[in-house]
């Protein structure tokens, strides 16, 4: 019994794995082609100049991901050249002694052809393709895993929390259909706050490898750094971190220039990541904004009514949960902690403008785990984190056959859009309260330790850890 007991997660684990392997291959957002474009640019041709040449990208979108992000890209073209034969004879052999489910046999016909070009307007294999998402779901199943050791610590059956996560419509949504790295990105970031202060130079490594792979990991720097003022850690440790973290930027940006270091970081780099066509206030994002704008393309430094810039505002907004997210930091425990990322990843994607959709990732994610310790959000988690699938569907309304929330979601140019805004603000903000005003339901052990004594910029936060 005990042993069935300890096989539980994994069976779940190789169980969603399965489910996402058997999605990949369906389907290919253009997001993941331009990324395709990058990755094999640098896999077969030098990383040099790779930022400053722009006449290579006629048909795809220059790059604007930070050089971490690019090498992930190029080690999936690696991993594709490296496994595509032992698939395609996997695939081979399940098909042709018929050993596989009628419903995932479409997986298996895809692996005997993973050296095909998806199509003309896709000028990229289905090995390639299917291995760029691997960093996606690889990001799922780390979260799962963490989540379940939380868990673990106050449930004799923690694997409901992990099963909320991984079979969440938005989790497989945005990994094994899209391929996107926010997850990825975010296993990084929540390490590096868990494992505040007790392994500080761990955590200011595992923040900065989270903002080389998503530079918006950077907009919860403030929560961070406020950490780190607070908890007090060795001088040695915040140097030993800052310093390893510096030698991993040198190393990771070197293959990318010929000049110095710093003028291809601040004169070419920069420019890639943070410059856009344009900047709008809201972005296919049902949040603050979009309550007002619709998909009005309005540029975020329009005035509104003559006086402060949308920009400003938000920025406002955002600096001013920033300093409620650190007030109502209590303790410097995991549940604490979790709550103040809650609110700084909420506030800015529904108040910052030029947010895009997914940007929302890192808030619902976080809610999932506070589920351990309140569930009773789940009543405003739920919808919250439906709302969050919806809106990644209307960026780009796969699968056609769901056709039906389309036209919902188009109907009366989009005017659900305020209401699933607004309901988002709502929940954001009874959340919040919930959160705040409520111990959790159970004794927190923390990950790491408070100093002893508290110091005159300490007052108003308990030195005690639960």
């Amino acid at each position: 019994m005990r042993l069935f007991k300890n096989l539980v997660f994994p069976l779940v684990l190789i169980i969603s794995l399965f489910f996402r392997f058997y999605l990949s291959p369906k389907v290919f957002h253009h997001d993941l082609i331009c990324q395709a474009s990058w990755g094999k640019y640098v896999y077969f041709n030098s990383a040099k100049n790779f930022y400053e040449v722009n006449n290579k990208w006629l048909y795809f979108s220059s790059p604007n991901h930070p050089p971490l992000t690019n090498i992930l890209y190029a080690t999936a073209q690696k991993i594709d050249l490296k496994t595509r034969l032992t698939r395609v004879r996997i695939g081979n052999f399940v098909t042709k002694h018929n050993l596989s489910p009628k419903f995932f046999l479409s997986h298996f016909l895809t692996l005997k052809h993973l050296d095909k070009t998806v199509s003309p307007q896709q000028p990229f294999t289905y090995g390639f393709l299917t291995s760029l998402k691997i960093w996606a779901i690889l990001g799922d199943i780390l979260i799962a895993i963490i989540i379940y050791l939380i868990a673990k610590r106050y449930y004799s059956k923690p694997i409901i929390f992990p099963l909320i996560y991984l079979f969440s419509p938005f989790s497989w949504y945005l990994s094994a259909l899209w391929g996107q790295t926010d997850q990825l990105a975010f296993v990084f970031t929540l390490i590096s706050f868990l494992m505040i202060p007790r392994f500080t130079s761990l955590s200011i490594i595992n923040f900065f490898i989270g903002a080389s792979i998503k530079p918006t990991s950077l907009m919860f720097a403030p929560l961070f750094l406020y950490l780190l003022f607070i908890t007090k850690p060795k001088i040695s440790k915040l140097i030993i971190g800052g310093v390893i973290s510096l030698i991993l930027c040198f190393f990771i940006f070197r293959p990318f220039h010929e000049t110095n270091f710093f003028d291809f970081t601040f004169n070419t780099l920069y420019p890639k990541l943070v410059h856009r066509a344009e900047f709008r206030v809201s972005t296919n994002s049902y949040n603050f904004w979009h309550i007002f704008t619709l998909d009005k393309a309005i540029e975020h430094n329009t005035k509104i009514f003559s006086l402060i810039s949308y920009k400003n505002l938000g920025l406002l907004i955002y600096f001013f949960f920033i300093f409620y997210s650190v007030k109502t930091l209590k303790k410097i425990n995991t549940y604490h902690i979790l709550t103040s990322l809650f609110i700084i990843s909420g506030a800015s994607w529904l108040f910052l403008t030029n947010m895009l959709d997914r940007y929302f990732f890192t808030a619902i994610a976080t809610a999932t785990i506070l589920l351990i310790f309140q569930p009773k959000s789940f009543k405003y988690w739920l919808p919250l984190s439906l709302i969050f699938w919806l809106n990644l569907f209307r960026q780009w309304y796969y699968p056609a056959s769901l056709g039906f929330i389309k036209n919902i979601l188009q109907y009366n140019n989009g005017i659900i859009g305020s209401y699933l805004s607004l309901s988002n603000v709502i929940l954001f903000l009874l959340s919040i309260k919930l959160f705040v005003s409520s111990e959790p339901q159970h004794s927190i052990s923390c990950l790491s330790r408070h100093p002893s004594k508290k110091s005159s910029s300490d007052k108003g936060h308990s030195a005690k850890h639960d």
